[in-house]
């Protein structure tokens, strides 16, 4: 495999900082958004009138972020209003059934003993889909390692910072999707966070549009957070541990929106749970997500070219005994070659 793109930068200002990423990475930008189809859809009059709730909501809670959008788009020379819809993915809801088989995401392993955490996760999207690493400071000054998507905010994927903070997202799907704050800021906020109470005050943040899972780790300590619109769960992860797409925690469970049991993330995430229980090193859980069992809802996914719903697109490894830093590696994790990359002083 290619090696990942790296942009490394420090913003001095939110809109610069958004503009210095978008000028980074305008051909993908493009790219992206000409085949993002629900972004086009949007005239449909329910969805339109949506997407300005969801901009308004957007631009008077995180404004600093909004900015971040607005000089992304300039610097990538591209529309605004293009760029920011696809940081909206709920507006996906008003155009198309998002519960179809097709649509699916991550997997991520925790191992939590005797005061090492170690995590290994494999970050899934679709055939179209890109990812490259930030390595720099935020224009909070804060320095921070990120796996991104291009077009994205940063902090949706696979995120460290220098207050030795390390979490990851996953994907779910809530039954009761709501016009209300766009994931991809509230994640985005979660960056800035300064400990684990911060982290969970800025995720839970009232009026969510819909569902995200976390798992967060900090000072040896790892947390697996279950979020829907209307309510969360939080709990210490000891021993092994895994989670997908789909909602475990019994208090949770009402908010389930995926029903295609027989294909996607609850095939995924079976596999991954019943595995990890074996786990007892990082040889362990690698092998786990280069699995291809279940295809086309396997694992360590190919994309579309041999039928598989995922591609994974890259897999990080974090122990938190090397705070500093984490593991990459690029493509399918059955292929990927693992490469450190950690907080730039």
């Amino acid at each position: 495999m290619n090696n990942i793109k790296i942009i490394r930068l420090a913003g001095k200002n939110s809109y610069d900082f958004g503009y210095a990423i978008g000028k980074e990475t305008a051909r993908e930008i493009k790219a992206l958004l000409e085949k993002t189809e629900y972004i086009h859809d949007c005239s449909k009059t329910e969805a339109n009138e949506a997407y300005v709730e969801f901009k308004e909501m957007a631009q008077k809670l995180y404004p600093t972020y909004f900015e971040e959008l607005q000089g992304m788009a300039m610097g990538a020379g591209v529309d605004f209003d293009l760029l920011l819809k696809l940081n909206i993915p709920e507006l996906d809801m008003f155009i198309t059934d998002q519960d179809k088989v097709g649509y699916d995401d991550c997997t991520t392993l925790v191992r939590a003993a005797r005061g090492r955490v170690q995590v290994l996760h494999n970050e899934d999207g679709g055939s179209d889909d890109g990812i490259y690493l930030f390595e720099g400071a935020l224009p909070s000054g804060l320095q921070v390692v990120c796996v991104a998507y291009y077009g994205y905010l940063l902090g949706f994927a696979a995120n460290l910072t220098a207050r030795g903070i390390f979490y990851n997202c996953n994907s779910l799907k809530c039954k009761f999707q709501r016009l209300g704050i766009p994931k991809r800021f509230v994640t985005r906020d979660a960056l800035e966070s300064m400990s684990y109470a911060d982290f969970l005050k800025r995720i839970t943040v009232k009026g969510r549009a819909q569902a995200q899972n976390y798992i967060f780790v900090e000072k040896g300590k790892a947390y697996d957070i279950e979020t829907s619109s209307r309510g969360y769960y939080a709990r210490e992860v000891k021993g092994n541990f895994a989670h997908a797409n789909n909602f475990l925690f019994r208090d949770m469970l009402k908010y389930e929106g995926r029903s295609h049991r027989g294909v996607g993330t609850f095939l995924r995430s079976s596999f991954a749970r019943s595995e990890v229980k074996k786990v007892a090193d990082f040889s362990d859980m690698k092998k786990i997500l280069s699995s291809h069992v279940n295809r086309p809802s396997c694992v360590c996914a190919h994309g579309r070219d041999v039928g598989d719903i995922n591609l994974t697109l890259g897999v990080i490894y974090f122990d938190s005994e090397i705070p500093d830093s984490f593991l990459l590696g690029y493509g399918p994790t059955c292929e990927a070659e693992m490469k450190k990359y950690g907080i730039v002083p």
